[in-house]
Protein backbone atom coordinates (compact mmCIF):
# COMPACT_ATOMS: atom_id res chain seq x y z
CA UNK A 1 0.00 0.00 0.00
CA UNK A 2 2.71 2.64 1.03
CA UNK A 3 4.85 2.33 -2.11
CA UNK A 4 1.76 2.12 -4.59
CA UNK A 5 0.60 5.05 -3.00
CA UNK A 6 4.32 7.24 -3.11
CA UNK A 7 4.29 6.15 -6.80
CA UNK A 8 0.74 7.56 -7.50
CA UNK A 9 1.67 10.92 -5.06
CA UNK A 10 5.04 11.47 -7.72
CA UNK A 11 3.25 10.89 -10.50
CA UNK A 12 0.35 12.79 -9.92
CA UNK A 13 2.57 15.82 -7.97
CA UNK A 14 1.23 15.35 -5.19
CA UNK A 15 3.58 13.29 -2.83
CA UNK A 16 3.37 15.97 -0.09
CA UNK A 17 -0.36 15.45 0.54
CA UNK A 18 0.31 11.47 0.20
CA UNK A 19 3.34 11.52 2.45
CA UNK A 20 1.16 13.48 4.92
CA UNK A 21 -1.80 11.11 4.60
CA UNK A 22 0.02 8.20 5.30
CA UNK A 23 2.19 9.77 8.37
CA UNK A 24 -1.55 10.40 9.69
CA UNK A 25 -2.84 6.71 8.98
CA UNK A 26 0.45 5.17 10.40
CA UNK A 27 0.18 7.56 13.69
CA UNK A 28 -3.46 6.49 14.08
CA UNK A 29 -2.60 2.81 13.54
CA UNK A 30 0.27 3.06 16.04
CA UNK A 31 -2.17 5.07 18.69
CA UNK A 32 -4.66 2.06 18.32
CA UNK A 33 -1.95 -0.79 18.77
CA UNK A 34 -0.83 1.20 21.65
CA UNK A 35 -4.46 1.24 23.14
CA UNK A 36 -5.64 -2.28 22.42
CA UNK A 37 -2.15 -3.05 24.34
CA UNK A 38 -3.40 -0.97 26.77
CA UNK A 39 -6.88 -2.07 27.32
CA UNK A 40 -5.28 -6.06 27.59
CA UNK A 41 -3.18 -5.60 30.21
CA UNK A 42 -5.53 -5.76 33.07
CA UNK A 43 -7.36 -8.43 31.31
CA UNK A 44 -4.13 -11.04 31.51
CA UNK A 45 -3.42 -9.73 34.88
CA UNK A 46 -6.58 -10.73 35.97
CA UNK A 47 -6.30 -13.89 34.60
CA UNK A 48 -2.66 -14.49 35.29
CA UNK A 49 -3.59 -13.41 39.21
CA UNK A 50 -6.80 -15.48 39.43
CA UNK A 51 -5.05 -18.35 38.12
CA UNK A 52 -2.75 -17.89 40.87
CA UNK A 53 -5.40 -17.30 43.47
CA UNK A 54 -6.99 -20.84 42.27
CA UNK A 55 -3.88 -22.55 42.23
CA UNK A 56 -3.12 -21.24 46.19
CA UNK A 57 -6.49 -22.24 47.35
CA UNK A 58 -6.39 -25.85 45.97
CA UNK A 59 -3.05 -26.52 47.63
CA UNK A 60 -3.44 -24.55 50.88
CA UNK A 61 -6.39 -24.06 52.07
CA UNK A 62 -8.16 -26.60 50.82
CA UNK A 63 -6.38 -29.24 52.55
CA UNK A 64 -5.84 -27.67 55.66
CA UNK A 65 -9.85 -27.58 55.48
CA UNK A 66 -9.98 -30.89 55.10
CA UNK A 67 -7.63 -31.72 57.91
CA UNK A 68 -9.47 -29.65 60.15
CA UNK A 69 -13.29 -30.97 59.14
CA UNK A 70 -11.58 -34.62 59.26
CA UNK A 71 -9.71 -33.81 62.90
CA UNK A 72 -14.04 -33.33 64.04
CA UNK A 73 -15.37 -36.62 62.82
CA UNK A 74 -17.20 -34.27 60.02
CA UNK A 75 -18.70 -34.38 56.98
CA UNK A 76 -16.40 -32.26 54.25
CA UNK A 77 -19.13 -29.82 52.02
CA UNK A 78 -19.38 -30.77 48.29
CA UNK A 79 -17.00 -27.62 47.44
CA UNK A 80 -13.93 -28.77 48.89
CA UNK A 81 -14.43 -32.06 48.82
CA UNK A 82 -14.76 -32.05 45.02
CA UNK A 83 -11.55 -29.54 45.34
CA UNK A 84 -9.53 -32.02 47.14
CA UNK A 85 -10.32 -34.98 45.28
CA UNK A 86 -10.98 -33.73 41.57
CA UNK A 87 -12.31 -36.94 39.81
Amino acid sequence: MYISMVRSGENGGNLGMIMKRLADYYERQDRLRSQIRSAMIYPAFMTVFGFAVVVFMVTNIVPKITRIFESRDAALPLPPRAADRPQ
